[in-house]
């Protein structure tokens, strides 16, 4: 399966890859995509949640295991400090 790859990427669109894939009959390709899904989901989650942490101050980051000093919570408080229009796009 993965031979083919690089041939897929090269034809299909990007846009299509996903609507495309879905009709392969893959146990591999069906699975890779399984946990494509789950870890977005839990990125997101995890960006939502220290977002909110954030937001809510010092002692709800001092609750959390890092205690804020991890890398998510420092990316996060530079961006707070910035312009609106310096902020990354929330959308991943």
């Amino acid at each position: 399966m993965h031979q083919y790859l690089p041939l897929y990427e090269a034809i299909v669109p990007a846009g299509w890859r996903r609507a495309v894939a879905e009709y392969i009959p893959s146990a591999t390709l069906k699975r890779m995509m399984h946990l494509r899904d789950t870890v977005r989901q839990r990125s997101i989650d995890i960006y939502e949640e220290k977002k909110a942490a954030l937001l809510k101050g010092d002692e709800a980051i001092k609750m959390q295991v890092g205690e804020g000093k991890d890398l998510m919570s420092i990316l996060c408080k530079s961006g707070f400090g910035t312009r609106n229009d310096d902020w990354l796009n929330d959308r991943l």
